[in-house]
């Protein structure tokens, strides 16, 4: 990224750390994953991770008011989906900066 860009708008350094943030939950990291398997329910979404209803749609919350999910109410079930598959995409390129870290850590025996 830029840094000049940076400097002009400190709105993108604020946003990054805000999504940063919301993604340093292991809960959502997961709940981003199966979504992007496509739309779930609330239910589905529950069922699949074993986590409680309100923790579900809670980590949702927060998600969706940071734009990285939508949300499609049909009758009383709620449907989310991934706004965009770049999010996942910035968490595979994490990843692979983990790997790399890792590998440059003396084992433990």
């Amino acid at each position: 990224m830029d840094p000049e860009r940076l400097l002009k708008d400190p709105r993108v350094v604020e946003l990054q750390t805000a999504i940063c943030k919301i993604m340093s939950n292991p809960r959502r990291v997961q709940l981003l994953h199966i979504l992007d398997t496509g739309e779930k329910s609330v239910g589905e979404l529950v069922e699949m991770t074993g986590l409680r209803k309100a923790a579900v749609s809670q980590n949702l919350g927060l998600m969706r008011a940071r734009k990285l999910v939508t949300a499609r109410r049909d009758g009383q079930k709620v449907y989310y989906t991934l706004r965009s598959r770049r999010l996942l995409a910035a968490c595979a390129s994490m990843e692979e900066l983990l790997k790399e870290l890792l590998a440059l850590e003396p084992e433990s025996d």
